[in-house]
């Protein structure tokens, strides 16, 4: 009987400190497959629009189209970066705290990255067009600006431009110093012997002896 169940197995591979920053690697991988997969809606989407548009809104729909496109690769992009990061973590004591910073970077990065680029986008688009941004975001998109109104005039592009750097700078910042705090928590879990061992050696190795 036991050898159809699989539990064991699994908790067992997930205590092996590799196969933990690997299969963390690979989620930050399928994140990033997942954003440009999921973006491919409002992107048609938004292209379909672009020929409904007068003469004086279709720059506003080619503008939103770039800076979607930029957010996504943006996204993208961050997500593949902090992966090769998590796999990269050493074996060793508080593995999963080790990873928990990379983790959260590499989420508050790509979420900014995208928010930023497609508030510039949308705010630009609302300029153009006179039209709200909801014409060109879906409601998953549109869940991430959740303190913006929906005001389609030019004030209403100002605010949904501001609204999306301050959101995602925040969220940053936030973020960085949570890892920060978890990276310094790690750092005084460490036992003193392993700390003053590992001066000694920083100090061989620039004196030479």
């Amino acid at each position: 009987m036991e050898k159809y169940l699989f539990m064991r197995g699994v908790l067992k591979r997930l205590a092996e400190d590799r196969f933990l920053c690997r299969g963390v690697a690979i989620g930050l991988k399928v994140g990033a497959a997942m954003i440009v997969l999921f973006s491919l809606t409002t992107f048609f989407s938004a292209g379909r629009l672009i020929f409904d548009l007068s003469a004086n809104g279709i720059p506003g729909g080619v503008l939103f189209e770039v800076f979607y496109v930029l957010a996504v690769y943006a996204a993208a992009h961050t997500l593949l970066l902090r992966s090769q990061d998590a796999d990269a973590v050493r074996s060793g004591e508080f593995v999963a705290l080790r990873l928990a910073p990379v983790v959260i970077r590499g989420l508050a990065e790509a979420y900014a990255a995208f928010v930023a680029l497609v508030a510039i986008g949308g705010g630009l688009f609302v300029w153009f067009t006179n039209l709200g941004v909801e014409k060109v975001l879906d409601p998953v998109t549109r869940s991430f600006f959740p303190t913006v109104r929906e005001n389609p005039s030019f004030m209403g592009g100002i605010e949904f431009m501001v609204s999306g750097v301050v959101t995602a700078f925040a969220v940053l910042l936030v973020a960085y110093v949570l890892a920060e705090a978890l990276q310094f928590a790690t750092r005084s879990l460490r036992p003193a012997e392993a700390v003053r061992n590992g001066a000694e050696d920083r100090l061989r190795a620039r004196f030479g002896s």
